[in-house]
């Protein structure tokens, strides 16, 4: 695995490698290196490289002189320790690139130099310490890896100890993006905040009366900040944490794990016998290895138990949503499982090129969104002018205009001139239309503050309509779109497995549907 990070003046690359054993076949073994080799070929050289995996080699039965620098006088060593294939192999690449293994450069206590611990099957018998992890670095700039050492301490259920190496190296501060204030439709549903938000909405209002501009970009401005100023104040909802699924059980049998863990640590000497906690006949067990792979038991049977409950809870919940048509509790209940299985939003990472290969860069990755997205909803269609005269015309048919009339009539639908602006009774009855729980626009405004905001938000609202019904020329904000990619399915890299969602300002829509009312009366 090759990842990129930038630096204040460079890069760093970093790959991760995982080597096959002694044991394996020549042709596996080559066929890693060839793919190592591949992956240090395509940093450039300007980069600083580290290279970090096991490489399931014993460096410390080779002599540090006979390497030209590669390995340093500080790998880890052991009685009857000998060399291996893979030695050789790790040792030659590092040669013959100009690499040093970094964590044979530094004199530590040997429990902090050997990265990996065997447990014997035999509960009687020494575990068995070796050094096979390595962390890889350039020549030249071997020097900004300050230290490296092992870390027992750490427990993750694996017989590999973890290796830290500190480096001096000064990342490129990136630009730090506040995000979208979402407004809680919830909170706008309750009566309580219903009176002070339109409270709110009409001392705004009182106040900017004398000041309202006739000019559509000022008057609109000047009604979405008031909006958001009352939004920012009483729409916000406080973020709920997480629930943690794991038992108050789970979690003290977590813990009792990791004390065993100590207790395997300090109480284990190479090449010694453990002590013992009892005899059952001529077995004997070890105190400390039988206890920790004891708790480790008890904690994984205990884990899987309680993510069975939690998925049955979750899919409870889910049925009783579907059954009861809560449509939008069920859905946010499955997107909130979906923020938490995925690191980071669809849409937001590498993207593939059209040559195939991956794009990582912020801006070159926004790029080819965009281009895509362009070719996909600008495609040019060439029909012919003849296909439109072919094409039916279905007239109204004449029984239809009583009921027509008698449907204008029942929604008491005034009779106004369409030349002039919508009146306020018009956008109310627009604004009563709009349907909930709709994302914003780049307004940030939701529906529900305008189906809730009271007679205030009609009026400041209806005015902003009129000012650019009479100058014939709307507000910017209600021309854009934001564009939100959803993945279908497939390859998440690859912008053909996408759709594209386009979010409108809500107040924009109300002047859409007043038209369409117009229109169609």
């Amino acid at each position: 695995m090759l990842a990129h990070f930038q630096l204040k003046s460079k890069k760093l690359s970093v790959i991760c490698a995982y080597a096959p054993t002694n044991d394996y076949p020549e042709t596996e073994k080559d066929a890693f290196y060839s793919e190592l080799q591949a992956a240090l070929e395509k940093t450039s050289s300007r980069d600083t490289v580290m290279i970090a995996g096991d490489f399931n080699a014993q460096l410390g039965a080779e002599d540090p002189c006979s390497w030209h620098g590669s390995l340093g006088k500080f790998a880890y060593r052991k009685p009857n320790l000998k060399s291996n294939d893979m030695t050789h192999r790790l040792l030659n690449f590092c040669v013959s690139n100009e690499l040093v293994v970094r964590n044979t450069f530094f004199n530590h206590k040997r429990i902090h130099l050997a990265t990996w611990m065997g447990l014997t099957a035999d509960d009687n018998a020494p575990n068995i310490r070796s050094q096979i992890d390595f962390i890889l670095t350039k020549r030249v700039s071997a020097g900004q890896v300050l230290n490296c050492r092992v870390f027992r301490g750490a427990e993750f259920e694996t017989d590999h100890w973890l290796l830290v190496s500190e480096c001096r190296l000064t990342f490129k501060k990136s630009p730090r993006e506040a995000k979208p204030v979402r407004y809680s439709a919830e909170l706008m549903r309750s009566d309580d905040v219903q009176k002070e938000f339109r409270a709110a909405v009409n001392q705004q209002f009182d106040s900017s009366r004398h000041e309202l501009s006739r000019s559509p970009e000022i008057a609109w401005q000047q009604f979405q900040s008031a909006m958001q100023v009352c939004g920012d104040d009483l729409l916000i909802a406080a973020s709920q944490p997480h629930k943690p699924w794991l038992s108050a059980r789970t979690l003290e049998l977590i813990e009792k794990k990791q004390i065993a863990y100590r207790e395997l640590l300090s109480t284990r000497k190479e090449g010694a016998i453990m002590a013992l906690r009892k005899d059952h006949g001529n077995e004997k067990i070890p105190l400390s290895k039988k206890k920790y792979r004891t708790a480790v038991n008890l904690c994984r049977k205990s884990v899987r138990q309680d993510k069975r409950e939690y998925w049955r809870k979750m899919s409870e919940e889910l049925m009783g949503d579907f059954q009861k048509n809560n449509i939008h509790s069920a859905y946010q209940r499955l997107n909130l499982r979906m923020e938490l299985e995925t690191a980071k939003p669809l849409g937001s990472g590498s993207v593939r090129r059209p040559d195939g290969s991956i794009a990582t860069d912020r801006d070159e990755c926004a790029r080819l969104r965009r281009e895509y997205f362009q070719k996909l909803l600008n495609c040019q269609r060439d029909i012919h002018p003849s296909v439109w005269d072919r094409l039916p015309v279905h007239a109204r048919p004449p029984d239809c205009e009583p009921h027509i009339a008698a449907l204008h009539a029942a929604c008491e639908l005034p009779d106004v001139d369409p030349n002039m602006p919508p009146n306020l009774l018009e956008v109310e009855r627009t604004i009563a239309k709009l349907k909930g729980h709709k994302a914003p626009g780049v307004c940030r405004i939701i529906p529900e503050m305008l189906k809730y905001g009271g007679e205030g938000t009609a009026r400041w609202l209806h005015h902003v309509i009129s000012v650019a019904w009479d100058s014939g020329e709307a507000p910017s904000d209600w021309k854009k779109a934001l564009l939100v990619p959803v993945l279908k399915k497939g390859d998440t890299t690859k912008l053909d497995n996408y759709r594209g969602i386009s979010l409108l300002s809500i107040a924009g829509k109300v002047y859409a549907l007043l038209l369409q009312t117009r229109l169609e009366k």
